[in-house]
């Protein structure tokens, strides 16, 4: 029995916590966790896939393709599960992974024909002109967060003497 994205909402919603917050291994976790037992999910697969190319390595680019394409096989229409695999394919190393470096274009003419002008096939097509969109993704306010409060605590030492010292600023 497949398992509709309205079924898995708090699968999803924790495995996309976990992948904001920079926690990675654990969103992949949680997604594979759930697709095991709640099967498949458009969401789910796009997490997991993400989690995987956020390692910004060979063998987990690897993992990240297998999860967009299983994604893709139970949903071919799914428009980010698309966008986000030929936003992989454009990144890709043309001389490492020529294979996956010539599905781009191929991944971003269906995303045009599936959705043209919207905001995954703008990006995807600027990708596709060689054009940085983002360039490094800035951190999620959490992670920033918790960068900050890691400083003032190495910082401070003692929480009780950092939050006085708040107190009289």
């Amino acid at each position: 029995m497949q398992a509709t994205d309205q079924d898995v909402p708090s699968a999803y919603a924790t495995a996309q916590a976990q992948l904001l917050a920079g926690r990675l291994a654990q969103a992949r976790n949680t997604a594979t966790e759930a697709l095991k037992t709640d099967g498949p999910s458009a969401q789910l697969f796009l997490v997991l896939g993400q989690a995987h190319a956020a390692e910004d390595d060979d063998d987990h680019d690897d993992r990240a393709e297998a999860a967009y394409q299983e994604g893709l096989r139970e949903f071919p229409d799914d428009l980010e599960l698309l966008a986000a695999y030929a936003e992989l394919c454009l990144r890709s190393d043309y001389l490492d992974r020529p294979a996956r470096f010539r599905r781009g274009p191929e991944l971003t003419e269906r995303l045009r024909e599936l959705a043209p002008g919207s905001t995954a096939a703008l990006r995807v097509e600027q990708i596709a002109a060689g054009k940085s969109v983002t360039g490094p993704r800035p951190p999620s306010p959490v992670r920033t967060q918790l960068h900050d409060a890691r400083l003032v605590l190495t910082a401070v030492g003692d929480p009780a003497v950092a939050a006085a010292r708040a107190r009289a600023h």
